[in-house]
């Protein structure tokens, strides 16, 4: 067990935050993915059927599915992945860095 860092926090503790920051953090992760990948998707979808008169506008329309379906899967998805780690730390232990 190292010693305890300068803002009291265990350096050792690689996952010690608690499960919910790992669902926030998946929700506005999944989020910004969407907001800034969207307008990409639709100009693509565009250039491809041959809709050329309308490229540029109305970029984010339709965009409440895409968000609705893909924040709560990264959410879920931070969420399950910082827990099997917890999990896999309690049960075998904290392996140091130089193990890797």
């Amino acid at each position: 067990m190292g010693a305890a860092a300068s803002d009291g926090r265990d350096p050792d503790a690689k996952y010690a935050q608690p499960l919910w920051t790992s669902a926030i953090s998946g929700t506005v992760g999944g989020a910004v993915g969407v907001v800034v990948g969207y307008p990409f998707e639709c100009v693509k979808v565009r250039l491809q059927t041959g809709n050329r008169e309308r490229l540029f506008s109305s970029l984010f329309a339709g965009i409440a599915a895409p968000l609705v379906g893909v924040t709560p899967q990264w959410a879920l998805m931070y969420w399950a992945y910082f827990a099997s780690q917890a999990s896999l730390d309690r049960y075998f232990g904290k392996a140091s860095d130089d193990t890797l």
